[in-house]
């Protein structure tokens, strides 16, 4: 599998993960609990700029995945592919300024 031949490549030998945040200061005064909407509110889009099929492409559909899994909220792996992806890389510019 090409996924498994980078992580051999790149010296990882289990699954990917993600450093977890450092604990907050044991004198910070306790903060009241926010009450706002769970992040994210709506499915997130990831533009993938290149052909289908090519390592780019898995790469990044694995890569959605594990997001989805991580946040529990649909994320949309949507193609935007032409002109080595300036395509996707236009698309995010044009992007309403919402964080998703």
């Amino acid at each position: 599998m090409v996924v498994a031949g980078l992580l051999a490549a790149c010296g990882q030998k289990g699954p990917l993960t993600l450093p977890k945040p450092a604990a907050p200061a044991a004198a910070a005064p306790a903060a009241p609990a926010a009450t706002g909407q769970d992040y994210p509110a709506r499915p997130l889009k990831f533009y993938i700029g290149f052909a289908a099929g090519g390592s780019a492409d898995l790469v990044s559909r694995l890569l959605a995945q594990k997001l989805q899994d991580r946040l529990g909220q649909t994320v949309v792996a949507e193609p935007k592919i032409g002109a080595t992806g300036i395509i996707a890389q236009d698309a995010v510019a044009k992007a309403p300024p919402d964080g998703l």
